[in-house]
């Protein structure tokens, strides 16, 4: 049976005496779907967090309108 409440309800609806019982492959990938993933979330805001922001001197911080040499090697 699959793992979905709507499924699963209409089943109940239908069937109140039935067993629910659930194919391994769907367990399994509810299992990937809310553990799994919940990992790789967590990692990813973890990285997120860390990282340091952007220098201030870079030339992607820059607006157009303030296009000169930080570094003072003005031509």
């Amino acid at each position: 049976m699959h793992m979905n409440a709507a499924f699963d309800l209409r089943t109940k609806q239908q069937c109140p005496q039935a067993e629910m019982r659930y194919e391994p492959f769907h367990v399994v990938e509810c299992y990937r779907c809310e553990v799994i993933n919940r990992i790789s979330v967590d990692q990813t805001n973890l990285q997120r967090d860390i990282r340091e922001p952007l220098d201030s001197t870079d030339g992607l911080s820059r607006l157009p309108g303030q296009l000169f040499d930080v570094h003072g090697l003005d031509n």
